[in-house]
C-alpha cells in the first residue's frame, strides 16, 4: 500500500505555492532597509567630521553648520529609529515606484551623473538613502541630489517638464547678484545659463534647456547644501560647471 501510494504521488505532484511569501518579502525589505542604512550612516558620519575640521574658504568655509546640516540626514536612516512596520515597508516601496516615468527618468540620469562625477556618493536629498529619485512636481519630474565626494558635499536639482521656451524672451536677473546668458542654437533649442553668487563664496550653476520639442529641461548645482537655512559653502566650488551641467540637460532619454 505504502509503494502505491508513493506511485501516485508521483503521478500526481503537489502544486506550487499560488502566493507570494509576503514574510520572505518583509524580511529581506527589513534587511535591505538595515543594510542602507548602516552604509548611509557612515557615509554622513564620515563626511560630517570632515567638514568639522575643513578650514573656511573666503570667509564662508565649511564649518560647524555644514556638518551639521549633513548630519540631520541621519535620523531619517539610522541613529535609534524603530525598525518600520510591514504596512510601512510596503508603503515606502510603492512610494519609490509610484510613477513608471519617474523611474525611468532615475535610470536614465543616474548612469550619466555618475559618469560626471567618478568616486562621488549619491544621494536622495527627500530621503537620505542612496540613488537618484524623481518625483512629480510642477508638472513635470524633479530630482534632489546631495554629491558627496572627497571636495566635500554639493547640491544638484534636476527637473524635466514640458514647457516651450519663452519667445524672444532674455535672461531676467531674479537678485542683484545673478548673471545670465540665452542661446538661440540652429535646431530651435534654447539655452539660458545663469549663474548667483551667494557670499561667502556660495555659488548655483543653472543651465536651463528648452528643446524644440517642447520639453524644458535644467540642471543646477551649488557648492552648499539647500537645506532651507543659511547658505554655507560645503566645498570649494559646484561639482560640476556650466558645460556638464549642459551636456546632461541634453541626454535624449531624458525627456516626458
Amino acid at each position: 500500500m505504502d509503494q502505491l501510494t508513493d506511485a501516485l504521488r508521483e503521478l500526481d505532484p503537489p502544486l506550487p505555492p499560488s502566493s507570494v511569501d509576503l514574510d520572505a518579502v518583509v524580511r529581506r525589505a527589513h534587511r535591505h532597509r538595515r543594510r542602507t542604512r548602516a552604509f548611509v550612516t557612515a557615509v554622513v558620519a564620515a563626511l560630517a567630521l570632515a567638514l568639522a575640521v575643513t578650514v573656511p574658504l573666503d570667509g564662508g568655509g565649511a564649518g560647524d553648520d555644514s556638518a551639521a546640516q549633513l548630519a540631520a540626514c541621519v535620523p531619517a536612516v539610522g541613529g535609534g529609529a524603530s525598525e518600520p512596520s510591514a504596512d510601512e515597508v510596503i508603503a515606502q516601496a510603492r512610494a519609490r515606484l509610484r510613477t513608471v516615468e519617474g523611474s525611468k527618468l532615475a535610470m536614465v540620469f543616474e548612469g550619466p551623473l555618475r559618469q560626471a562625477l567618478p568616486g562621488a556618493t549619491l544621494l536622495d536629498a527627500v530621503t537620505c538613502t542612496p540613488g537618484v529619485w524623481f518625483r512629480p512636481e510642477a508638472g513635470g519630474f524633479r530630482a534632489r541630489v546631495h554629491i558627496v565626494d572627497a571636495a566635500g558635499a554639493a547640491h544638484l536639482e534636476a527637473w524635466v517638464v514640458r514647457q516651450p521656451a519663452p519667445a524672444g524672451r532674455a535672461c531676467v536677473r531674479d537678485v542683484e547678484t545673478a548673471t545670465c546668458v540665452r542661446e538661440d542654437q540652429p535646431d530651435g533649442t534654447v539655452v539660458y545659463r545663469s549663474r548667483v553668487d551667494y557670499g561667502g563664496g556660495a555659488v548655483l550653476l543653472t543651465v536651463d534647456t528648452y528643446r524644440p520639442d517642447g520639453v524644458h529641461v535644467r540642471m543646477s548645482a551649488g557648492n552648499f547644501l539647500a537645506t532651507g537655512g543659511p547658505v554655507t559653502t560645503t566645498r570649494p566650488v559646484p561639482p560640476l560647471d556650466e558645460t556638464a551641467l549642459a551636456a546632461l540637460t541634453q541626454i535624449e532619454r531624458l525627456t516626458l
